[in-house]
Parts: C-alpha cells; sequence; structure tokens
C-alpha cells in the first residue's frame, strides 16, 4: 500500500513540476497584439471610410508607414496599459507632443483599435466619439 501511494505521489508531483505545452498557454493581449496589421477601415467624424496604412508591433514599440515592406519599422515605444478593461496602450508619436491613447481588442485575425489622439481621454468602447477626436481603426493580421 505505502508503494502505491508513494507512487501516485510521485507521479502528481511530476505532473504539477511539467512544463504546459504551448497549445495550451493562452497569449496575452500584448502578445496578440504584437504582428503585422493590414488597415481595413476608420470611422471618425466622417464616417466609415477605407483605410489603408500598415501597423507593425513588435517589442514594445509600434510603427505605421504606407507600404507593407523594408520601410515599416516598429520605432515609437508604446506603454501598456495594464489597468483598462479593455486592454490599452498610449504612444507618442514623432510628430506629436502629446500621447494617443487608445484601447485595443483582437479578435482572430482583426484588430480593433480606438484612439484619441494628442493627449484626449482614452476611449472606453469600441465606439467612436467624435467631439473629442476619437477614431475606430479596423486592421487585419498580415499572414506571413
Amino acid at each position: 500500500m505505502r508503494t502505491v501511494l508513494a507512487l501516485a505521489l510521485a507521479l502528481a508531483a511530476s505532473a504539477l513540476a511539467a512544463p504546459v505545452p504551448k497549445a495550451l498557454k493562452v497569449k496575452t493581449d500584448a502578445e496578440r497584439f504584437e504582428g503585422r496589421w493590414e488597415g481595413v477601415s476608420i470611422e471618425g467624424e466622417h464616417g466609415p471610410q477605407p483605410y489603408t496604412m500598415f501597423l507593425l508591433v513588435a517589442g514594445g514599440k509600434i510603427g505605421m508607414n504606407e507600404k507593407n515592406d523594408n520601410s515599416l519599422v516598429a520605432d515609437q515605444p508604446i506603454t501598456m496599459t495594464d489597468s483598462t478593461s479593455p486592454s490599452g496602450f498610449d504612444v507618442t508619436w514623432s510628430w506629436a507632443d502629446k500621447p494617443t491613447r487608445n484601447i485595443f481588442k483582437v479578435d482572430g485575425d482583426l484588430l480593433y483599435l480606438c484612439n484619441t489622439f494628442y493627449g484626449g481621454p482614452r476611449p472606453t468602447e469600441f465606439k467612436p466619439d467624435t467631439r473629442v477626436g476619437q477614431y475606430l481603426f479596423v486592421y487585419r493580421r498580415v499572414k506571413e
């Protein structure tokens, strides 16, 4: 009986110490945000419009460009805001003196990003408020 109990305890301990397979690990919102994204649409003061910019998010930085080529680099530091729900981040673009406050969600291969430019209040939902300069962007993940 003691042998069976010792064997059961040893098996249980080894199962607890085993690493979690990658397929079972749940990615954080920040990890799911990383990658190349192609613009689909923008909604703001003029209603929904097509949007053709590209985003690159890598290593805690973000970049934006009209082309998905070597000129697209993630060179602007971002600060993730762990305390917001939905998830958010701030970035001060090189052409701005105040941060752009963003919320985002990744749904499959789509990225929804709602922001307020130049120091305005952070959006609280994925619906642009044109009174305070908020925009809703939709991007599709670029397949590598």
